[in-house]
């Protein structure tokens, strides 16, 4: 996959994904391992790496940099630049994470340190013959009380302890006790420090801390636990984002908004591999997880002729009746499918087979790809069945697929701005999308009041006279007739209204 650049993806990242911020090679490397699906990704400044994928279920962006914030790189910086860019998606959550020092009255050895409150230990006095730290406290937007954090704890205490409280920031690299025992003196609740969060956190954002103890900050510094503790931290984002989406102290990612992106990074095939799943389990994997992501990954077909709710479902059913006779009848042990702009292809590595032999079934085979077929006498599909020397292939022609609207999906999705329907002064712009964009697409499937869909309508109209051709999909018949009453001096080479088959987005 090319470079992604998130300026021109904000229309669907805004309040959408967590930012991501680590300050050495170190801490990347453990962060990049944890991630799946990434592509690198153009933030518009120069850092020391910036990928776009998911940890977990969670679509997040990662920023790495060096350290402090008197470097060039330092990720500091890079986050002041960031942030504070009006081109750039804001995060739903701002996560600094990777290793830290531990303050040893309070904190034992390879503890997970949360937190939500940071003492910006940077700026010193000098008097009386000694520098003094001075006091500024930054908290975060992110509540964590006493029930949250006993939750917090115990999603997190299965593989690593856990602590929350207070941390200094300074850009000191602390291997000196005594100089450390100074410092904690000051904040004796204080759970140990790091170097980077002083230079960005502030109440512009939502933001936490989690860093895992590598040392004590004191005499007996060493570098030898830093891996080790990037990857506690690291491999801890998961759970962590899910214990605070549960608890609702982190808003949560709009689905509807972000699932052409999601498609884009999780590319164009899936795979399932049969070695180390139980005969027994087959069904159930299927009709689940696995299911799941091709119902996400057919969402794409949808359009205005013909590829609507009952096709999607049929093609789904059938597809997985023909993976579960490839694995449990033809002694498959893997299954690829592969989705073009037109076309879908199953491949899989099990005996040859006919696939319309199982129309002579009276099961959920033969039902499933009965129905499938069925699209054939209307010129929905082209169904071709074939082998070569590692097995089956089964392509699905789709000769009524919009290319066209499938890029739209995927790249030019129309967002609508927050607080400006129904501004009673200037006229502020209604929608946001990437600026290179000619073709656009129009999600109304979650529109409610009418007031809202003419304000669109005006929107599409103008849209149109400034050249840009719009899909408009649609949740219900009422509003394809009203969408088409409203643009009907237009035609389809200018707007397209259609139902649009929406599949409830499911988490895997």
């Amino acid at each position: 996959m090319g470079l992604i650049d998130v300026r021109l993806r904000r229309a669907e990242l805004d309040n959408n994904y967590c930012l991501l911020l680590t300050a050495n090679s170190v801490e990347k490397q453990a962060v990049k391992a944890a991630m799946s699906d990434s592509s690198k990704a153009h933030v518009g400044q120069a850092t020391s790496g910036a990928y776009l994928g998911f940890i977990g279920n969670s679509l997040v962006l990662h920023l790495s940099g060096d350290s402090g914030t008197s470097q060039d790189r330092s990720i500091g910086r890079i986050a002041n630049a960031f942030l504070r860019n009006a081109e750039m998606p804001k995060p739903r959550l701002v996560l600094l994470t990777g290793f830290c020092w531990r303050n040893p009255a309070n904190t034992p050895p390879g503890v997970l340190l949360i937190s939500n409150e940071v003492w910006c230990a940077n700026v010193s006095h000098a008097k009386d013959g000694e520098l003094q730290p001075q006091s500024r406290w930054q908290c975060s937007s992110v509540s964590i009380d006493a029930i949250q954090g006993k939750r917090l704890k115990s999603d997190l205490t299965k593989a690593v302890n856990v602590a929350i409280g207070p941390v200094a920031s300074a850009e000191i690299l602390y291997q000196d006790s005594h100089l450390r025992d100074q410092l904690v003196q000051m904040h004796p609740a204080l759970r140990g420090g790091e170097m980077e969060g002083f230079a960005f956190l502030c109440n512009d954002f939502p933001w936490l801390v989690a860093k895992a103890a590598s040392d004590a900050g004191g005499d007996a510094f060493n570098r030898d636990r830093q891996l080790e503790a990037a990857e506690i931290a690291a491999s801890n984002i998961a759970p962590l984002l899910q214990s605070l989406e549960r608890d609702e102290s982190v808003s949560l990612e709009d689905f509807s908004q972000t699932g052409a992106l999601r498609h884009l990074l999780e590319g164009e095939t899936i795979e399932f591999n049969a070695q180390g799943h139980s005969i027994n389990k087959l069904n159930d994997i299927l009709d689940g997880d696995w299911g799941a992501q091709l119902e996400h990954k057919l969402k794409r077909y949808a359009s205005p002729d013909g590829y609507g709710d009952d096709f999607l479902r049929h093609c789904v059913d059938g597809l997985l009746e023909l993976t579960q006779n490839a694995i449990r009848h033809g002694r498959a042990n893997k299954v690829i499918i592969s989705f073009s702009s037109s076309s879908i292809t199953l491949r899989d590595d099990g005996d040859i087979f006919e696939p319309r032999s199982l129309l002579q079934g009276g099961r959920g085979g033969a039902r499933a790809l009965k129905r499938f077929l069925a699209y054939e006498e209307s010129g929905l599909v082209e169904f071709r069945a074939s082998s070569d020397k590692n097995g089956n292939i089964y392509e699905i022609a789709l000769p009524l697929a919009h290319a066209e609207l499938d890029t739209a999906r995927q790249n030019c999705g129309v967002r609508i701005q927050d607080g400006v329907i129904g501004v009673s002064y200037g006229r502020p712009a209604i929608v946001d999308f990437a600026p290179t964009c000619t073709t656009l697409y129009l999600d109304a499937t979650r529109l409610r009041m009418s007031s809202r869909k003419f304000v669109l309508a005006d929107e599409i109209k103008r849209l149109v006279g400034a050249g840009k051709r719009i899909y408009v999909g649609c949740g219900n018949a009422d509003d394809v007739s009203f969408y088409k009453e409203e643009f009907c001096a237009f035609d389809e080479s200018q707007v397209v209204v259609f139902l649009d088959s929406k599949l409830p987005p499911r988490l895997w």
